[in-house]
C-alpha cells in the first residue's frame, strides 16, 4: 500500500489559506449570519398567504427565501433533529394534511412517511432534477438506493430552489414574479458560494483530499469539490446502523496503512458513533483526530451554521484546518 506523508503547507499556502479565511469572514458579511431570508423585489407586495410544509430545516430556508413573512412555514424536523431518527407527530401529519404545499429532500430521507400519509397528499420532491449519488449500503433499503445527504452540494440547492419556485407560482400564479426574483437571487448567492468553496479548496495537496466520515454524509460535497471519500466507520446512509466487526476491522486496517489525518463525524450522530470512532482511532494507533460536522440540520439560531451559506463556510473551514495542517 502507498505510504502517504503527513499533509504540511508551505509558508506561501499558508498565506493563501489565511487570505480565505478571510474571504470567508467576508462572506458572512455577505450573506448574513442572522437568518436565511431573502428582501422582497423593490416595489413588490408579499400577499402568499400559504400553508407550506418542509421536511427539513434547509428545506425550510428556502421556503422562507421564497415565501416571505406571509406564509406559514412548518419545518417537521427542527434544528438540532437528526433526520435519521425523526418520527412524524400527531401535528405533523395535521400540518402536512392542510398545507397547500409539502416539501420533501426525497431519496428515501423521509422515509418514515410513507405509511402514515393519506394517499391524496402530494409532495413535492425537491431532489428531481439532482444528480442523485448511488447508495452502496448493506445495512437497509430505506432510501431507495441514492443517497439523500443532497444539502452538501450548493448546486444541488440551486436545483431544490428552482422545484420549489415552480411549485409555488403554479398554486399562487400572481405572485410569480416575486418568487422568481428571489429565486434568482438565492442563486446568485449559491453559484458565488460553490466557486469560493472551491477556490479555498484547490490547493490542498491531492493526498490529503482523502477523507473517512463516519457515515456517507459528505459524499456530495466531496465529488463537488474533489475529495476522495476512502472509509466509513459504518458503510449505511443512516447513522443509526450499527457497523460489524468486519467493517470495524477494516477501517482499522485503512487507517493504520494510509496517512488519514482526521475522521469526520456529523454532529447529529449522537454520542455512540463519537465513540465508535475513538475506539478505532485507539485501535489504529494513530494520531488522528477526531473532527465533528454540522451534518443533518441547520445550526440553532445565534450559531455557527445557523443559515445554509455558513453551514457549508463553517464545514469547510473546519475540514481545511484538519487535513491543511494549519
Amino acid at each position: 500500500m502507498l505510504e502517504l506523508r503527513n499533509p504540511r503547507l508551505r509558508r506561501s499556502e499558508r498565506r493563501r489559506l489565511n487570505y480565505w479565511k478571510s474571504g470567508f469572514k467576508l462572506m458572512l458579511l455577505l450573506f448574513g449570519m442572522s437568518g436565511a431570508q431573502t428582501a422582497p423585489a423593490a416595489g413588490v407586495e408579499e400577499k402568499s398567504g400559504l400553508s407550506l410544509v418542509a421536511s427539513t430545516s434547509f428545506i425550510g430556508e428556502l421556503c422562507e427565501t421564497l415565501a416571505g413573512d406571509d406564509a406559514h412555514i412548518r419545518v417537521l424536523m427542527s434544528r438540532g433533529v437528526n433526520p435519521h431518527s425523526y418520527q412524524p407527530s400527531p401535528g405533523d401529519l395535521a400540518a402536512i394534511e392542510d398545507a397547500d404545499l409539502v416539501f420533501v429532500n426525497g431519496l428515501g430521507l423521509e422515509h418514515q412517511l410513507r405509511n402514515v400519509l393519506p394517499d391524496d397528499v402530494r409532495l413535492i420532491d425537491i431532489s428531481k432534477d439532482v444528480d442523485a449519488l448511488t447508495a452502496h449500503d448493506d445495512h437497509d433499503d430505506e432510501h431507495g438506493g441514492f443517497n439523500p445527504h443532497l444539502w452538501f452540494s450548493p448546486r444541488n440547492m440551486m436545483a431544490a430552489i428552482r422545484i420549489m419556485r415552480d411549485s409555488l407560482s403554479n398554486v399562487d400564479p400572481e405572485n410569480n414574479e416575486i418568487y422568481r426574483a428571489r429565486e434568482e437571487e438565492y442563486s446568485q448567492r449559491l453559484g458565488l458560494l460553490d466557486a469560493r468553496i472551491r477556490e479555498a479548496t484547490m490547493e490542498l495537496d491531492e493526498e490529503s483530499r482523502r477523507l473517512v466520515t463516519d457515515h456517507p454524509f459528505m459524499d456530495y460535497y466531496a465529488r463537488d469539490y474533489d475529495f476522495e471519500i476512502v472509509g466509513h466507520i459504518v458503510d449505511s446512509i443512516s447513522d443509526q446502523a450499527e457497523p460489524s466487526a468486519l467493517e470495524i476491522s477494516k477501517l482499522v486496517n485503512l487507517l493504520r496503512e494510509e496517512d488519514i489525518g482526521a475522521i469526520f463525524i456529523g454532529d447529529s450522530a449522537g454520542r455512540a458513533m463519537k465513540s465508535l470512532a475513538e475506539t478505532v482511532v485507539v485501535e489504529s494507533g494513530r494520531n488522528i483526530r477526531i473532527v465533528e460536522l454540522l451534518s443533518g440540520s441547520l445550526a440553532p439560531i445565534g450559531r455557527r451554521g445557523s443559515n445554509y451559506f455558513d453551514f457549508i463556510i463553517y464545514n469547510t473551514e473546519l475540514i481545511v484546518e484538519a487535513i491543511g495542517g494549519e
